[in-house]
């Protein structure tokens, strides 16, 4: 082990503007409209609306999660970059 800690703080804020992207994404997308008539059968129909309310729920579940996964990363990015700044800085009033 070399004993550095190497972030690269580019990649993982893009990371983090792509996660926001997925749960803007998914957040747009709507069950089933207008399925159920095309299906032609009472008991089809209730499953496939059965499973869109769940996909609601989990769809939700997985949009709130994804978009505090994204500014988590964009956060992360932010402190090391401020870290990194900071160390910089007092390196150079030490050797000024």
């Amino acid at each position: 082990m070399s004993g550095e800690l190497r972030v690269d703080t580019d990649l993982l804020a893009r990371a983090g503007t792509t996660l926001a992207a997925i749960g803007d994404d998914l957040s747009g997308v709507t069950a089933t409209a207008g399925l159920r008539s095309a299906l032609g059968h009472d008991a089809l129909g209730d499953a496939v609306d059965g499973f869109a309310r769940g996909w609601d729920d989990a769809r939700a579940a997985t949009v709130r999660v994804v978009g505090e996964l994204g500014e988590a990363c964009r956060e992360v990015a932010a402190t090391f970059d401020g870290i990194d700044d900071e160390l910089a800085a007092r390196l150079r009033k030490a050797f000024a």
